[in-house]
Formats: C-alpha cells, sequence, structure tokens
C-alpha cells in the first residue's frame, strides 16, 4: 500500500505539467542498461540457504539489459528487451562472494509511457509494463564446484516461462536522448532434470540510456 501511494504522489505531481509530449517524443526507442538487486525468495533462495555453510547473508543480483520498444498507439506499445551475463551471487561472513545462477533471458510484454513536457522539446515520462520471461538459467560454476568437492553433482536446470513487472521514470532532455531509472519485478522460473521447479523472484533497480530511432 505505501508504494502505491507513494506512486500516485509521484503521479499528482507531475500531472499539473503541461502535456502533449507525446506529439515530438519517438515513437520507436532502443535502450540499454545495467541492473542490480537482490533474490527475494523462491527455491533459488532456499537451496543455497539449506546447503551453505555458513548460511548467506544476502543474494545480490547483476543483469545488463538492451531492449526495443515501439508505441503503437499513443502512449501504448510493445516492449522487447533481453538480458546477458546475469548473476546471482550469495555473500556471507566467512567465504568469499559465491556465485550461484548464472542466465540469458527474453522478456516481452506490452508498455505505456506516459509523458509530460518540462520545455519546448524536453519532457519527463512515467513508463509502466509488464509482461512474460524465459531466463534460460544454469548454476554458476563456483556453485558446482562447492557440490564437487563433497563428491556430489548439481542436476541441470532448464528453462520455463516467468513474468515481470516494470515501473520507470525517464527525462527527455531533447526528443532522441533520454535517461530513465526504473524498478523491475521478475519472477524467473525453471526446473532442475528431476522435475523440480527452481524459482525465484528478483527485485532490481535498473539504470538506462536510451535514443530515438
Amino acid at each position: 500500500m505505501k508504494k502505491l501511494l507513494a506512486a500516485l504522489a509521484l503521479l499528482a505531481c507531475l500531472l499539473p505539467l503541461p502535456a502533449g509530449a507525446e506529439s515530438f517524443l519517438p515513437s520507436v526507442e532502443l535502450w540499454g542498461s545495467v541492473s542490480f538487486g537482490a533474490l527475494g525468495s523462491g527455491l533459488q533462495k532456499d537451496f543455497p540457504d539449506g546447503t551453505l555453510s555458513p548460511k548467506p547473508d544476502s543474494y545480490t543480483a547483476f543483469l545488463p539489459m538492451i531492449g526495443l520498444r515501439g508505441y503503437l498507439i499513443g502512449p501504448v506499445g510493445l516492449e522487447a528487451s533481453s538480458g546477458f551475463f546475469g548473476t546471482t551471487r550469495a555473500t556471507a561472513d566467512g567465504y568469499q562472494p559465491l556465485d550461484l545462477y548464472n542466465y540469458f533471458m527474453i522478456n516481452a510484454g506490452p508498455v505505456v509511457r506516459l509523458g509530460f513536457r518540462t520545455g519546448a522539446r524536453s519532457a519527463v515520462a512515467i513508463l509502466l509494463g509488464g509482461g512474460v520471461n524465459y531466463s534460460f538459467p544454469s548454476y554458476a560454476n563456483d556453485f558446482k564446484s562447492v557440490w564437487a568437492s563433497m563428491g556430489l553433482s548439481l542436476a541441470d536446470l532448464t528453462s520455463d516461462v516467468g513474468w515481470y513487472g516494470k515501473a520507470g521514470f525517464a527525462w527527455y532532455p531533447f526528443p532522441g536522448l533520454f535517461l530513465d531509472t526504473t524498478f523491475w519485478y521478475y519472477y524467473m522460473n525453471a526446473k532442475n532434470t528431476n522435475g523440480v521447479t527452481v524459482d525465484g523472484t528478483y527485485y532490481l533497480f535498473a539504470f538506462s540510456i536510451g535514443f530515438g530511432i
């Protein structure tokens, strides 16, 4: 509820700004970002919680991304993006940070851009979106090595369909360029070859630069 009220308050602050930014903002945008965040829950967290000693204090995530979106009807459009070299890492007192999971990710879904003029050719915008993702995860070599040292091995992971939601705030100093910060919520879904669901919920903050094309 607090997050919803904060979002509504931000929107209320922006409403008095002169509207009509869609008339000069680009209809197709290409962007790149770097995301940092945490693994919040799911078997991707519960599994190392129960097998690593000492138990990890935190789980951090890193995911560079590139994306393309096109606005088809006014502020409503479609977006596709890809994450690469994604890593989830466990940290704890007693051992060096340990890479647990690697992933390559594809996302697709609708997006809405609510633009507000800040000048003759400048604007700010709220970006809202969501959709499905396909995560292509694997166990990291560091995590495999821990199990190999005990004479054990990890079952391979296979991809499955998950979903995501995003909310961002962008600044357009001029129509062909924008900077934004975005909050992403991911439900990353996978199964191991034994049929066990190895899911994870992620919370990421992304910092992006984009161009109108």
